[in-house]
């Protein structure tokens, strides 16, 4: 949960604008080690396997809410 608070504290004063994104390096690496982190937590989770992206990004409402149940657990 660090990282993903982390990405959303670089925007707390400005638009996510994808062009500025771009042009912030800074910025940017420091989203990609994000990124890369929370890739790393999934992988060595318990739930690695058993629960899906969808579902993954509906528990941290990035995902579509339409159906928040994967298939392998109906």
């Amino acid at each position: 949960m660090q990282s993903i608070n982390e990405i959303d504290s670089y925007y707390v004063d400005k638009p996510k604008i994808y062009e500025e994104y771009v042009a912030d390096i800074n910025t940017k690496r420091a989203i990609e080690r994000d990124l890369e982190i929370i890739g790393e937590a999934a992988n060595n989770s318990p739930l690695n396997g058993s629960m899906d992206l969808l579902y993954f990004s509906v528990l941290f409402n990035t995902g579509s809410k339409t159906n928040p149940i994967p298939p392998k657990t109906r």
